[in-house]
């Protein structure tokens, strides 16, 4: 593992240790939490309250279930970037195979597949406890130099 990545990981562990990574941004009030990482993968849980109910059914709306894949990749890429980085979303595709239900605990993984230069290309799924996935999602994003660091 390379220095780099390790800082990264580190500076996870850091954020996880203090909760940053849940609150106050859009992934705490999506509902993720943090379950495992390494170099390009990315674990979260998640279990849908009824906050993201599909007009009074049992099931989500489908952005919430994107929003929670991008969360993913981008903490499957973060451990990738160097320090001078940040990432954008290039074009992001998202296959829903069957309903996501409130109330039950979900897997939103994301994983860098490849980086090809600035590049990086990532995948995921959102997959119950019953290891049915539910979301599949891919997409291309860049690694492009943070204004900071301009």
């Amino acid at each position: 593992m390379s220095e780099q990545t390790t800082s990264h990981i580190q500076l996870l562990d850091r954020l996880r240790s203090r909760d940053e990574l849940v609150t106050p941004t859009l992934f705490g009030i999506v509902g993720l939490q943090l379950v495992d990482y390494s170099a390009g993968r990315a674990n979260l849980s998640w279990t849908p309250t009824d906050h993201w109910a599909q007009d009074g059914r049992q099931s989500i709306f489908g952005g919430a279930a994107a929003v929670a894949l991008e969360y993913a990749y981008r903490l499957a890429m973060a451990s990738l970037l160097r320090d001078d980085e940040i990432q954008v979303a290039v074009r992001l595709e998202t296959d829903y195979v069957r309903p996501v239900r409130l109330d039950q605990q979900y897997t939103v993984s994301g994983e860098v597949q490849e980086r090809a230069g600035s590049t990086l290309f990532v995948s995921g799924a959102v997959t119950s406890e019953e290891d049915e996935v539910a979301v599949l999602g891919s997409g291309v994003c860049r690694a492009i130099q943070s204004r900071s660091e301009r």
